[in-house]
């Protein structure tokens, strides 16, 4: 197939979408035979919103630690996504996200008004490296859970539920001789061993996957600060926005209740004329959100740091264990390095910035001393640091 695409159309590039974890995407663009120049990513779908809700930029190091096991080579890129017209995958980031991440994130979209679609498992079966995963994530003796609830002979890599094991009251009463207690992650990880379903994607907007905030322009700067994240972290892929978060659309409700199609809560269809006079109000939501949107797109479009010759994103530890993300791309000699606040709190941070202090969100140059930025950040606030100011044709910005 690329012999033939390549001798029709030698600047088309065949782009392999295969919803899976992240583990398997960069397995295939690894292949000694027939590796795709191209692939679809899915993970930052269900990923960011379980950074946001944790408050916990560390997740986010598992992205780059993941890559760096794989000699991905360097004229292949990924077709990056923060969302589609689908639901929110789950199974993008099976390999990154614990149970509790899952079940966090699975909660959240249930209390926001959001449906959760099922994948089919082996009922009354669980793969062992997967309970051993339960079992260092609740601190359990793997021994002791193994020979209370599952049989001494498994079926192959999977581990079967004793026979007497029928409801999960049957698991809670085995608990107090190992932890003491049930924990809420034990409800969500045997549930789907005893059910034989898993969360497969969640069908809500970007927006309304987020925590419930009241105000209004906090809730602008949380969205923006969201997508900001994204684009930094897709760095030199091929970076992509939903169509509908460019207005960051709420739950459609309607829609999903007419069709019966638990994606349609995300798939508004606008109504321009309806939408013309909100864009042309400066203080409306749908105008502030755009153009930030549209800004924030002519920035990293502009960014020379993250053209797709350049190398893999990374995140930059910081000394403190606080609730802000950054993020370096670089290419050549050009670097910019992306500041996330995610939290709703303001958050005095030292950032190592080795001369980029230029923040090219608000135009403004932060006081550089000896290779940091110190400065404080609002809630939902993002810096783009760079040397000097990208150059943005001014016909690009809002």
């Amino acid at each position: 197939v690329y012999l033939s695409m390549e001798c029709i159309s030698p600047r088309m590039i065949p782009n392999l979408e295969v919803n899976d974890s992240l583990t398997t995407i960069l397995t295939q663009m690894t292949a000694k035979e027939a590796a795709p120049p191209m692939m679809h990513d899915f993970f930052l779908a269900s990923l960011l919103p379980a950074v946001f809700h944790s408050e916990d930029p560390n997740i986010i190091a598992r992205i780059f630690e993941k890559i760096s096991e794989f000699d991905v080579p360097h004229d292949s890129i990924r077709f990056s996504l923060s969302e589609s017209h689908d639901g929110k995958s789950v199974r993008g980031s099976l390999d990154l996200l614990t149970f509790k991440e899952r079940m966090v994130l699975t909660k959240a979209v249930k209390a926001n008004g959001g449906f959760v679609k099922y994948k089919s498992v082996p009922c009354r079966k669980s793969l062992e490296n997967e309970v051993k995963q339960f079992s260092d994530e609740t601190g359990i003796d793997f021994s002791k859970l193994k020979a209370s609830f599952f049989d001494e002979e498994s079926d192959g890599n999977f581990l079967k539920l004793k026979d007497e094991i029928k409801t999960f009251e049957d698991i809670s009463s085995n608990f107090s001789e190992m932890s003491g207690k049930i924990l809420d992650i034990s409800d969500f990880f045997f549930t789907r061993i005893l059910e034989g379903r898993d969360p497969y994607e969640l069908c809500i907007t970007t927006r309304d996957s987020l925590p419930v905030l009241e105000d209004e322009q906090l809730s602008i700067d949380r969205f923006l600060a969201f997508e900001t994240l994204a684009f930094a972290i897709m760095g030199r892929n091929v970076k992509t926005i939903y169509f509908n978060d460019l207005l960051a659309l709420a739950n459609d409700y309607k829609k999903a209740e007419e069709t019966g199609e638990l994606r349609n809560i995300k798939r508004t269809k606008i109504d321009f004329d309806e939408l013309l006079p909100k864009l042309q109000d400066s203080e409306s939501f749908e105008a502030r959100i755009s153009q930030g949107i549209n800004n924030l797109i002519a920035l990293v479009d502009s960014d020379p740091a993250l053209h797709y010759r350049g190398a893999e994103a990374e995140l930059v530890p910081l000394s403190e264990n606080i609730p802000v993300a950054v993020i370096k791309n670089n290419c050549g000699k050009d670097s910019s390095i992306t500041v996330v606040n995610l939290s709703s709190k303001t958050v005095n941070v030292e950032i190592p910035c080795e001369g980029m202090s230029f923040n090219n969100i608000t135009g403004k140059d932060l006081s550089n001393a000896k290779g940091f930025v110190k400065t404080e950040l609002m809630p939902y606030e993002r810096l783009w640091l760079t040397e000097r100011a990208v150059s943005i044709p001014e016909e690009k910005l809002v």
